[in-house]
């Protein structure tokens, strides 16, 4: 007989606290070994000699114990007439819905508190074991973090125990009431009304309705399917909220660009032209003129790409500006010229030049070494930081000067490259690793 570390019956019974719980067959109590609470669960006086009851203990026993799933109750020894598995400090679900009904309220809690069940369902299936016990009673939630605990495998359908010793009537489906072959479609017809049962029942009616169908077939067929069903609803939920939001935020736009000056440039005879465009009849006034003057002289201190962004009137306008009140400004600075896109050769002279600093900061030092441990910790952390600053700095210039100058990243990126693996190459070779 299996006992795992207990082996002392009566040294196990003799320091358990009666619980008021427990069903047609056993007795429950609460017992500490080892420092730790355990559940014990023991036939009642009068079944502890009934071979059927105590093959039954054992069978739950043996199946439970080679199961491990964070939702499913976790066994721990047998003996004669006994089983014990890990106490879980909490309630059942039918006293949870009774003592918590604002938690039914939020559809999250629920939500989360169903996808649970059916993930420790569908482990339960996927081992081909069917519950056939599924209820309220057989549910526990624990008393921090709302946690789903799954319990009482002596009823359960697997391929080795095929006989089973009973059921809950109230929650057990056609095919149980008539003695019909089950499966794990038995359970989700359970689950369907275990789910009647909750406060917020009538959210998931639709979801009741195909879990107590009477034919196995017309139910979900497995515990995945239900987990996808009962996810749509917030899905859609949460795209309707998204396009709300997305709704009131565009007319919070709109409104504010009514309000906003705006600009925009385009290039007509080698000047750049703005035009700022207000939506208030309100004649634009002298005060503001004169900050369009200031902005409109500093035009020749940006580079024509800069010129031709479509900005706003207070960052940098262009010129001439023409204000809605047909008062004109004119300006004819152009913008200087763009310099010329350097070759790839140049380009990577340019990069190494600009580089090569970095690499003699930092591994110069090891020049004079004919060989080098290639695991040592200095050089390995000198290396890094050579990649590392020699990659900043590529990153630097390709955004402060060759992207400005009009470098195509197809071409740069492959050189920048190079450059990196140039300096790499240049130290593997040196110390031969």
């Amino acid at each position: 007989m299996e006992t795992s570390q207990f082996s002392q019956s009566q040294n196990v019974i003799a320091n358990a606290e009666p619980l008021d719980v427990g069903g047609a067959t056993c007795e429950c109590f609460k017992v500490k070994l080892y420092g730790k609470q355990h559940f014990l669960k023991r036939l009642k006086p009068e079944l502890r000699t009934d071979p059927r009851y105590v093959a039954a203990l054992h069978k739950e026993f043996e199946i439970g114990y080679n199961l491990d799933h964070p939702h499913l109750v976790r066994y721990a020894a047998c003996g004669d007439d006994y089983l014990l598995t890990e106490f879980i400090d909490g309630m059942t679900l039918a006293e949870f819905a009774e003592t918590n009904p604002t938690f039914f309220k939020n559809k999250a809690n629920v939500d989360n508190l169903l996808s649970s069940l059916l993930d420790v369902l569908d482990y339960l299936h996927s081992h081909q074991i069917v519950h056939l016990d599924l209820k309220p009673d057989n549910i526990l939630i624990t008393r921090v973090g709302n946690e789903l605990k799954l319990t009482d495998l002596g009823f359960c359908y697997t391929d080795t125990f095929t006989d089973t010793m009973g059921r809950t009537d109230s929650f057990a489906a056609p095919e149980q009431l008539n003695d019909d072959m089950v499966d794990h479609r038995t359970d989700i017809y359970a689950l369907g009304r275990i789910i009647a049962t909750l406060p917020c029942a009538n959210r998931y009616s639709k979801v009741i309705e195909r879990c107590t169908k009477t034919r196995k077939e017309d139910r979900y067929q497995s515990a995945a399917e239900l987990k996808k069903d009962l996810s749509k609803p917030r899905a859609k939920w949460t795209i309707i909220t998204t396009l709300i939001a997305c709704i009131i935020a565009f007319a919070a736009w709109w409104l504010n660009s009514k309000q906003t000056v705006k600009s925009t440039q385009q290039t007509l005879a080698g000047d750049t032209t703005a035009h700022i465009v207000t939506t208030s009849t309100e004649a634009v006034k002298d005060s503001a003129i004169e900050k369009a003057k200031k902005d409109v002289d500093s035009m020749v201190k940006v580079t024509a790409d800069e010129a031709l962004k479509i900005t706003q009137v207070n960052n940098s306008p262009a010129h001439p500006i023409t204000i809605d009140n047909s008062t004109s400004i004119t300006s004819h600075a152009t913008a200087p010229p763009k310099q010329a896109i350097p070759s790839e050769e140049t380009l990577r002279s340019e990069l190494l030049a600009v580089t090569r600093p970095i690499y003699d900061k930092y591994l110069k030092q090891y020049e004079s070494a004919t060989t080098i441990d290639p695991y040592d910790t200095d050089f390995r952390e000198a290396r890094k930081k050579c990649d590392d600053e020699i990659a900043d700095k590529l990153f630097l210039l390709w955004d402060t000067k060759y992207r400005p100058m009009g470098v195509p990243e197809s071409t740069y990126n492959p050189i920048a490259v190079k450059v990196i693996n140039h300096y790499r190459e240049k130290y593997e070779i040196k110390f031969k690793y």
